[in-house]
């Protein structure tokens, strides 16, 4: 409600949702890191010279959109810094 608002009683006729790691075929789609603290999701966090990873899987919200939007920020962020250091 706080998103979409009275809208959303009045013009939403029906929803649904799923569970993908249910889903036949799709059990794979999700990273699950061990730690956070790891070297390894660390590692791709950082750029490899030109080449820069983003994506849900590299947030804390794994298998979300706002995972993927919080990711890429950081990713333009990052870059944006670069370009004015240089």
């Amino acid at each position: 409600m706080k998103i979409h608002g009275e809208r959303y009683r009045t013009e939403l006729e029906n929803a649904f949702s799923v569970a993908w790691r249910r889903t036949r075929y799709s059990e794979g789609g999700w990273v699950s890191w061990p730690s956070r603290t790891s070297g390894q999701y660390a590692r791709l966090l950082e750029p490899d010279r030109n080449v820069y990873f983003a994506g849900d899987h590299l947030s804390y919200y794994i298998a979300w959109q706002a995972g993927a939007f919080e990711s890429a920020r950081k990713v333009v962020t990052d870059l944006h810094a670069r370009v004015m250091a240089s």
